[in-house]
């Protein structure tokens, strides 16, 4: 795909760590302008303008995308999430921990986001240039062929952790075609990144083999074998996130190596798509509602 060379705007949504600030970088040194938005601001990224915000309640992400000039953007990238506890845990809007923080708050900014009109619009004052529409990607695991625990994405009759992360994914793959949807002036894509090397491998291993071998073996392989969140961005991000190309791809869902991932054949099935995306956003506004 060939990429588009212009300066763009661009808000990246946990972009203070990670995937997220390795894309962020990466597009500054193609002279983008970049925003990122988490809790703690990164010493070593100045060049990025920085929005201190939590994500983990629902109201809060609102008023985040309510807050946010998103006017001037051209793209809006969500990265921000955790890794489920072994224990349950909810907020204070009672939505279980990983769902609220991995998949709901992205719904919740972008309600805040397309509440506004006119020229307070996602992308209303773009330069004349943009040749796009503007754009949202949804970074997850797209293509796993994952299933939701339809019913109980709550997790409020039974939960493991595995099976919320589960959850967490199918609501994002769920998001892409929703806002797609919502918002015929958008282009949304789902994004999976396959394993990157952030740290986790190694923590896992030492915590399951020890630290000696996670350090003096699992450590140097994960090193020579899983790319790092810096070569992942420059040779998985880049080429596509402002590709010409992908204007007539809405609701895409892009593997590491940049082909189109096929839908969840879970989603085709049995009404399921509409079921989640009921259920999600009965989550939301009961998230909205909580007395707290």
């Amino acid at each position: 795909m060939s990429a588009i060379t212009q300066v763009r705007n661009y808000l990246i949504v946990g972009g203070t760590a990670g995937i997220g600030k390795a894309v962020g970088q990466a597009l500054v040194k193609q002279g983008s302008v970049v925003t990122i938005l988490g809790r703690t601001q990164p010493k070593d990224f100045p060049e990025a303008t920085f929005i201190k915000g939590d994500l983990t309640l629902a109201r809060d992400a609102k008023a985040l995308g309510v807050s946010v000039d998103a006017s001037k953007l051209d793209t809006i990238v969500f990265t921000n999430g955790i890794t489920g506890p072994a224990q349950r845990q909810v907020t204070a809007e009672g939505i279980e921990l990983d769902l609220a923080v991995s998949a709901l708050s992205r719904y919740a900014f972008m309600d805040g986001v397309l509440s506004k009109t006119g020229n307070q619009r996602f992308g209303a004052q773009r330069s004349p240039e943009s040749a796009f529409k503007p754009r949202v990607f949804v970074w997850g695991f797209p293509g796993e062929n994952m299933t939701a625990t339809v019913g109980d994405l709550n997790a409020e009759k039974k939960y493991y952790a595995a099976d919320s992360h589960h959850n967490t994914v199918v609501v994002n793959e769920v998001l892409v075609t929703y806002l797609a949807e919502r918002d015929a002036g958008i282009n949304v894509y789902g994004v999976k990144p396959g394993l990157i090397n952030t740290g986790l491998p190694t923590k896992y291993a030492a915590m399951y083999l020890g630290s000696t071998v996670a350090h003096s073996i699992v450590g140097p392989l994960v090193n020579l074998f899983i790319p790092s969140p810096e070569s992942y961005a420059e040779n998985s991000v880049l080429p596509i996130i402002a590709s010409p190309e992908l204007e007539n791809q809405n609701k895409a869902l892009f593997a590491p190596s940049k082909a189109i991932i096929p839908s969840n054949p879970f989603l085709v099935k049995d009404g399921n798509y509409q079921k989640v995306l009921d259920e999600t956003l009965a989550l939301l506004k009961r998230a909205y509602d909580a007395k707290i």
